[in-house]
């Protein structure tokens, strides 16, 4: 029994795919770095008043205070909100691509079809007829001796 063998992606193929892979992987990670920069440097909190159970929580006035369990909590969510972005926008232009492309197949597709069929339908009894004498009308094949 001989198994189906996959087709490989060819090597030119293979590279576009990394590159494009590998550019919005580092535009992903340049957004961060500005984004954490213009938090270090900008992030004013003194108008922030967080209240638990009635009792005020004290926010640090800057980044620096932050202890390192709270430096990697914020590094951790900077990463994750990265992959969501990586996942979310994709799955989002995907769905709007095929939203389009469902709308342009219902609104024009179908019409288009439903009329072709019609014609064809018309047109049918009058191929017949075109058949039919074209076979009447053609002289008869002789057999070459």
């Amino acid at each position: 029994m001989n198994a189906p063998v996959p087709i490989p992606l060819s090597t030119s193929r293979r590279r576009i795919v990394w590159r494009i892979t590998a550019g919005a992987l580092l535009l992903g990670l340049l957004a961060m770095l500005v984004a954490a920069a213009a938090i270090l440097h900008g992030l004013d909190t003194s108008p922030v008043q967080v209240i638990l159970n009635g009792e005020p929580i004290a926010l640090p006035q800057s980044l620096a205070e932050l202890s390192w369990g709270r430096w990697m909590a914020l590094v951790g969510g900077l990463a994750l909100a990265l992959l969501a972005l990586t996942l979310v926008v994709p799955v989002a232009l995907l769905a709007t691509v095929a939203a389009v492309a469902l709308a342009l197949l219902v609104g024009l597709g179908l019409p288009l079809l439903v009329v072709a069929l019609v014609v064809a339908m018309l047109v049918a009894p009058l191929a017949l007829i075109g058949w039919l004498l074209w076979r009447a009308l053609r002289p008869a094949r002789t057999i070459a001796a």
